[in-house]
Parts: structure tokens; C-alpha cells; sequence
């Protein structure tokens, strides 16, 4: 009888998404919201921003505006994040009713609200 050697099994991991941290609320728990704000998150530069995020939530009553916390850790650009929040809104659902993102600190940056006009 032989021995056959088999090359080694690897097991390759891919990295989680680096949204999977953010809290992400509906103020009625409406599912196209919440989906709509996983696929904003997925449009968002990279996962060093998505690290600054902690919650994105969506006013189902001023459909939608969204509120955004960031995390205490590490430097960040509140207003950057406000327009990289904005672009994907304006992607995943056509616009918004305005962007308020929240800093570590106290500080905060808002967004009026954004509907572009279609291609004429």
C-alpha cells in the first residue's frame, strides 16, 4: 500500500465587510431602509471610513433623512463623511431630506436636503 501526500488544505478568509459594525436603524423598522442604508454603506469609500462610523439611522418620517455617529477612535473628517453619506443617498434612493453626521467630540456637520434632477 502507498502513501499518497496531498498538498496541504488551506482555508482562505475572506475579510468580513467592514460595515458589519454599524448599528443601523429605521425609525419605523422598515426593511427597504435598512436595506437601502446596508447598500449606501457598501458605495462608501473604504473600510478606513467605514471604521469612523458607529450608527446610521434613517427618519422614515422625513424620508430619508439620515443621522450618522461617528466613533471616538482615530482622525476623521466629519464633513467628509457627511458628503460621502450624501453621494450614496443620492445613489441608493435618489436623494435625501438631509444629512446630520455627529463627531466623537460634539461637533457636528448637516447637510440640506439633495434631489437631483434627472438627465433632461
Amino acid at each position: 500500500m502507498s502513501v499518497v501526500d496531498f498538498p496541504q488544505r488551506r482555508i482562505v478568509r475572506r475579510p468580513g465587510n467592514p460595515a458589519d459594525h454599524i448599528a443601523v436603524a429605521s425609525r419605523h423598522s422598515l426593511k427597504h431602509e435598512l436595506d437601502g442604508m446596508r447598500s449606501m454603506l457598501g458605495l462608501m469609500w473604504g473600510a478606513a471610513a467605514l471604521a469612523k462610523i458607529k450608527r446610521i439611522e434613517c427618519n422614515s418620517k422625513a424620508s430619508p433623512a439620515f443621522n450618522v455617529w461617528l466613533r471616538l477612535e482615530g482622525e476623521h473628517s466629519t464633513a467628509g463623511i457627511a458628503h460621502s453619506v450624501a453621494a450614496a443617498a443620492c445613489r441608493v434612493f435618489g436623494g435625501h431630506n438631509g444629512i446630520t453626521v455627529y463627531g466623537p467630540e460634539g461637533e457636528s456637520v448637516s447637510l440640506d436636503p439633495e434631489w437631483p434632477r434627472p438627465a433632461a
